[in-house]
């Protein structure tokens, strides 16, 4: 986006200086003019000298001049106002784009036939017309009290979200687990923005995974599946700073 606010910032000085340019030759025409004709009538009738006249033309031309100079720098001021609320307000729609729209696991089972591997991945959208990059700082599956392994890099960081687009993010193993279990929970916390601002905003949101039957499982060594999840905690979008 910065390069789009160059390319913006550019057009609009380009448009006033174009501008500016005209009013100040067009001012300078009239201020001659004018200050010629002033003072050339102040002499005529003061009966002054024309050194006398030649500064009050002087004069005239330095108060139009001054007066194009301020709307000229008017229109910039206004012109470059525009163009930054403009940017800010596309910033601000990212705000409340990111969501989580869709929960899931991985479950492979181990050699003992009795416990499974599992690693939750959920479904990361992005409502806006704006492309939106997550950096996902903490995706952490708890299932019967065991947390996920921590992954040496997030497997989502820097990931670009196209527009009313998704991507999806995948937890560490939670490891030796039982099936069915009987308590599961997942937090998801995230840095996003626009991929030109760097991030903005964080959010963060914790779930109750639902439980299910592995009955139909038994037969498979790994699946994937989907679950079902309650919102557990508001989900609260905080100001970042840029990076």
């Amino acid at each position: 986006m910065r390069t789009v606010v160059r390319r913006q910032l550019s057009f609009h000085r380009d448009v006033v200086m174009a501008a500016g340019k005209r009013g100040i030759l067009v001012a300078g025409t009239v201020s001659v003019v004018i200050g010629g004709s002033v003072g050339a009538l102040a002499a005529w009738l003061a009966d002054v000298s024309w050194l006398l006249a030649a500064l009050l033309a002087l004069l005239c031309l330095f108060v139009f001049y001054a007066v194009s100079a301020y709307g000229l720098w008017d229109k910039a001021d206004r012109a470059r106002e525009a163009t930054l609320t403009g940017v800010k307000d596309r910033f601000e729609t990212l705000r409340y784009a990111l969501a989580l729209g869709g929960f899931g696991a991985h479950i492979s089972r181990n050699a003992d036939g009795e416990t499974w591997d599992v690693a939750v991945w959920v479904v990361v959208t992005n409502s806006s017309a704006e492309p939106l990059r997550c950096d996902t700082e903490e995706l952490t599956a708890t299932i019967q009290g065991q947390r996920s392994e921590e992954e040496s890099e997030s497997p989502v960081a820097g990931v670009v979200v196209q527009p009313d687009g998704s991507t999806t993010v995948l937890s560490g193993f939670v490891r030796g687990v039982a099936l069915p279990w009987q308590e599961a929970s997942l937090q998801f916390t995230a840095l996003y923005g626009h991929p030109a601002g760097g991030p903005r905003y964080r959010k963060s949101q914790g779930y109750r995974l639902l439980t299910f039957s592995a009955n139909r499982l038994f037969w498979k060594n790994a699946a994937d599946i989907g679950l079902g999840a309650v919102l557990t905690s508001n989900p609260e979008v905080q100001d970042a700073s840029p990076v």
